[in-house]
């Protein structure tokens, strides 16, 4: 009977790892669940250094703290969120585009309505960085 020499077993088991690990690697980034979370993870990182900005949706109105958002006709500067008051500049285009109007809204009446210029709107959430508003109606005037 021989025995088995050491030296070469340990010689296969090394070119095994040396040629297993770097395949085993390629398969695993080829693969579409590592596409799918590197393709995540870049979306995430790639927005998390942006600062928020204020927009315009069909039926939402984003405005972050001092950023002009233009609505219509009228453009709204959101100022503060103190004392259950929730502060706005508006600025009717159409009149004169450097005069602000300051609106102060009640935060607890945030299921009510309210006007300004020709679009209703209603508070969806408030801090003090950002409003939301809903748009529920708005038309235009000739």
């Amino acid at each position: 009977m021989t025995i088995p020499n050491r030296k070469g077993w340990l010689a296969i088991a090394a070119v095994v790892l040396i040629l297993g690990i770097p395949f085993a690697l390629v398969f695993y980034i080829s693969s579409d669940t590592y596409n799918e979370r590197h393709r995540n993870w870049r979306q995430k990182s790639s927005e998390a250094h942006l600062p928020a900005r204020s927009k315009v949706t069909t039926d939402q109105v984003t405005l972050i703290r001092d950023e002009r958002v233009v609505v219509g006709r009228t453009c709204l500067v959101f100022k503060d969120a103190v004392d259950n008051q929730v502060k706005l500049d508006l600025h009717l285009l159409d009149l004169d585009p450097e005069q602000a109007y300051h609106l102060s809204i009640p935060a607890k009446n945030a299921n009510k309505a309210f006007w300004v210029d020709n679009t209703r709107y209603s508070l969806v959430s408030v801090n003090n960085r950002s409003l939301k508003l809903k748009i529920l109606d708005q038309y235009q005037t000739p």
